[in-house]
This record gives C-alpha cells, sequence and structure tokens, in this order.
C-alpha cells in the first residue's frame, strides 16, 4: 500500500432521518414558499395605482411624481429621494401577502410620509421613536378615513402586534409590554410629534434605552451601559426600528447584548433610507415637495377630489402649506367649480348635425353665487373689508347675490352685485349667529337658484343642516371653524395681510 492509500479518507455525514411528520411538513413548507415566489411575480404595482384615479384623486396626485422600484433590498415597502426623484421601494414578496385594499393602504401610508414631510424637514433626532410616531400619526387618518391596512400595524388605541420576525428576546418583553400599554392608551389623531414627545417621556421615566448599534453579525444588540451611541442617554441615539435591544445571550448570533432595550415594536414599513436624503439637498427636495402637493390641494379643492382623507386632515393641509396656497386661489376655484352651463341657439354658429338649417349652439358658463356675511359682532369690519377686497376681483367676471344674516337672513338688505361694479362694506345687523338661517333659506326658499353659497364667519356656531347647494366656509383671520366641516364642503381659511408671510 502506498503512501497516498495510506491517507485515511474522510467519512460522508450521514443525513439526519425526518419523521414522516417532519417530511410532510417541510413539503408543505417548501410548497408555501413556492406558491409565495409565484404571486409575488405577479404582482403589479402600478395596477393599484391606477386604481387610485377612482377612488383617490389626491393620492394619485400625488403617486404620479413618484418611481416605484421593486426590491428586496426592504423587508416591506419604504419611500426616499433617489436619483434626483422621489422613490418608493417595495418587496414583491411582502406585496404578494397582502389583499388588494391592503397594498392600496400601504401606498397610501408611503405617500402620507412624502405629504407631511417626514422625511425631510420634519424629522428628530431619535430615529427608532420617530419611526413609530410617524406611523401611529398616518395609520390613525387612515383607518378613520376608512382605509385598509395589514394588521400588524400600529394604531393608537390598538395594543401592537408580534414584531415581524417573531423574535422578542425575554429580557426585553418587559419594555415591549410597557411601550405596548403606552400605544393602547393613546388617542387617534394626533400629530407625529405628540406622540413622538410621548413616548420619549416613557422612555426616559422607565429608564429604556431606545437605540441599538450594531454589535455582531445578525444587527442585534447595544452597548453593555444600557446607553445609546457614544453614550447617549436612553432615548437620545440613533438607531433603526426593531434593532432588537435586549439583554443577555442573542439566540440568533450567541453574543452578549445590552440590558433591557425595546424590540421588535417596529413600524409596519422601513424608514432607514430617510437618512440617505443628502443635508445639502434637503432643502431642494422640500421645494419639490412644496410644489407637487399644492398643486395637489388646489386640484382636489376644485373638484372636490380629497377622497379618504378627512376634513379635519385637508385643513391640516392647507394650513400646512398655507405659504403656498393663497386663501384667494381656495376662493376663486371654488367660485370656479360652482359653474353652470347655458345654452343659446345662435345663428353664427354651424350646427353640426344640421349645417345651414338650424342654428348653431352657443354655451355659456356662468356662476349664480349667494354670499351670506355673518353680523355677529365678533365678525370685525378688518375682515369684512379684507374680503370685500378679493369679491371686488371676483365680480370683474361674475355676479353675486350679498345677504346679511344673524339669526336671520336679511332680505330686505340684499345687494345684487354687478359684474364690474363695486360694493362697499357695511352692517346691517348686529346679532348672534345661526347657520340654520341660512341653509334653510338656501334649501327651501331658493331651492334650484345657486350654483355656490359662501358663508363668511367667524365660526363660533354649531354645525348646520347639510346644504343642498355646494358650500364654502370663508373663516376670518385667527379663528377656526367650530365644527369640522364635511367631506363635500370647502373651507378657506382667511390670512391677514403680511409683507412677512407675503400675503
Amino acid at each position: 500500500m502506498n503512501a497516498a492509500e495510506k491517507i485515511e479518507q474522510p467519512v460522508a455525514a450521514e443525513e439526519p432521518k425526518l419523521t414522516p411528520e417532519q417530511e410532510e411538513e417541510a413539503r408543505k413548507a417548501a410548497a408555501e414558499i413556492e406558491a409565495l415566489l409565484e404571486k409575488a411575480k405577479k404582482v403589479n404595482i402600478d395596477f393599484h395605482c391606477v386604481a387610485l384615479m377612482q377612488s383617490e384623486p389626491f393620492f394619485c396626485r400625488i403617486s404620479r411624481n413618484i418611481r416605484k422600484f421593486a426590491t428586496l433590498a426592504v423587508p416591506t415597502a419604504g419611500v426616499t429621494w433617489m436619483n434626483e426623484e422621489f422613490t418608493m421601494l417595495w418587496s414583491p414578496l411582502f406585496f404578494a401577502q397582502l389583499s388588494d385594499p391592503e397594498i392600496a393602504g400601504v401606498i397610501k401610508h408611503e405617500i402620507y410620509h412624502i405629504v407631511l414631510k417626514h422625511i425631510t424637514s420634519r424629522k428628530r433626532e431619535n430615529h427608532n421613536i420617530w419611526n413609530i410616531a410617524t406611523d401611529l400619526a398616518i395609520n390613525s387618518l387612515l383607518v378613520k378615513g376608512g382605509t385598509t391596512l395589514p394588521t400588524f400595524c400600529l394604531f393608537p388605541g390598538k395594543r401592537p402586534g408580534k414584531p415581524l420576525d417573531g423574535h422578542v428576546p425575554e429580557e426585553s418583553k418587559t419594555a415591549n409590554d410597557k411601550l405596548s400599554d403606552l400605544i393602547e392608551s393613546f388617542p387617534e389623531e394626533k400629530s407625529s410629534e405628540w406622540y413622538y414627545d410621548a413616548i420619549m417621556q416613557f422612555c426616559r421615566d422607565n429608564n429604556i434605552p431606545t437605540e441599538a448599534p450594531k454589535c455582531c453579525s445578525c444587527g442585534k444588540g447595544q452597548k453593555q451601559d444600557g446607553k445609546g451611541q457614544s453614550g447617549q442617554q436612553p432615548g437620545e441615539g440613533e438607531g433603526a426600528p426593531g434593532d432588537g435591544q435586549s439583554s443577555g445571550t442573542c439566540p440568533k448570533c450567541g453574543k452578549q447584548h445590552g440590558k433591557g432595550g425595546l424590540h421588535g415594536v417596529n413600524p409596519m414599513d422601513d424608514h432607514g433610507k430617510w437618512d440617505d436624503v443628502p443635508a445639502d439637498a434637503k432643502q431642494y427636495v422640500e421645494e419639490k415637495i412644496n410644489k407637487i402637493v399644492s398643486e395637489a390641494i388646489n386640484r382636489a379643492d376644485q373638484s372636490n377630489g380629497w377622497g379618504s382623507i378627512p376634513s379635519s386632515m385637508q385643513a391640516r393641509l392647507r394650513e400646512m402649506y398655507s405659504n403656498q396656497v393663497d386663501w384667494r386661489s381656495l376662493l376663486r376655484n371654488f367660485v370656479g367649480r360652482s359653474r353652470g352651463t347655458t345654452r343659446t341657439n345662435s345663428i353664427k354658429r354651424i350646427n353640426r348635425k344640421y349645417p345651414y338649417i338650424h342654428p348653431g349652439v352657443k354655451r355659456g358658463y356662468t356662476a349664480n353665487i349667494a354670499m351670506f356675511i355673518d353680523q355677529s359682532g365678533s365678525v370685525d369690519d378688518e375682515a369684512i373689508s379684507l374680503l370685500f377686497g378679493e369679491l371686488n376681483n371676483l365680480a370683474r367676471t361674475m355676479e353675486f347675490d350679498l345677504f346679511y344674516f344673524d339669526t336671520a337672513v336679511d332680505e330686505q338688505n340684499m345687494v345684487k352685485w354687478r359684474r364690474g361694479g363695486k360694493v362697499s362694506a357695511r352692517r346691517t345687523r348686529c346679532g348672534g349667529t345661526d347657520f340654520d338661517a341660512v341653509v334653510d333659506y338656501v334649501n327651501v326658499k331658493k331651492a334650484g337658484v345657486y350654483d355656490g353659497v359662501m358663508i363668511l364667519t367667524d365660526g363660533e356656531c354649531s354645525q348646520p343642516r347639510p346644504c343642498k347647494t355646494k358650500l364654502a366656509w370663508i373663516v376670518i383671520p385667527d379663528r377656526k371653524l367650530g365644527f369640522t366641516h364635511r367631506q363635500e364642503e370647502v373651507l378657506v381659511q382667511m390670512k391677514k395681510e403680511s409683507k412677512k408671510e407675503g400675503w
């Protein structure tokens, strides 16, 4: 036997034997994975974006300015600024596990992040908590509007579900339970900043670390001193949601982690790409957001295309973008979409069906508008003068019927505001306020007469019955409507002239 033959040959490892039950379970798991992969190949996000055109015009207009990119680099979905354009990254494997309504909800959720400027100016220092806070704020709005979202999403007033990876170290369960109790106690429709401050205060009061620098190949863990990066106090570091802060030994890598932080209380989507927006490009990115959203707000007000966005959020968006959307523009848009069509015969126009036999048709567009001025003492003369200045401009192309009211409509002092004419502001009454007096007057006594109704007020009255005609609430500066206006109604918040604000 030569030397080569004397070398001991390696013994092949014996494959572990599976029980019939384990084999069946493995076959089922493989079949499920294969089915999921096949379903992922068929997911067409463009189909879902096009579907927004009918039901969600506002979201659809924003969506047109966002590139959609399928990738497995994110576990679910996320938005960022990439290659000089807004980009939505989405995982086909994740979308394949969702129903059509849930996919639409995820898309709207991502669009909200851009509209509410979460990726630029409104970012907060603690990335982990800011992620949770923004999702709580957005999901609260979506659910109120009737949007369907995946069940594991974070909602204020509802206990969070299990994390996506299903892995929560024993040492983190106490902290998670406390935070879950806090989220379950939260009210709905608060701002991201409100939720952020509440969670940060909770973490400080309970000495719970909120961030975890990477310490091993699995990406879990944090420093042994229980502090965040660079020796920061709990709740002050930088990181990403679901980093897996825990104490003891990590079951995934076998290494020691820090003590008792949050793990697995993570948002629905991936916010890690927000940090990819270069600091020197943030101003340009925000200007792009202002332009896109301002145009969408204008179009939504013109065509009542707000979709499922609650009226309270519509008002917030107008206020948020008020330096881009002038109240005068909103007023003109309302008057413009209240126009009716008139049809008259004209021998100067050729009849397309019977040329030179019958006269052609001449169409005109007019807006029969009624303006009601609240005469309560809290509506000052300055506000009335400010509105009359803009109405004088509108009167160059149309006519108005001008009424004064308090607890009743003053018909005797009605003014016919002729086209091209000017009307001086004045006061005929000084009583209380009753909006039902105006609505009843338009619905019953002037039924079908007007194409649109505008009410100038300080908002200090209860909500009236629904108006059968297009209705715009014009609220004087520094006041607000005392109730949430209906979806089909328009709210115009006037602002005082200000050189600083450019109005």
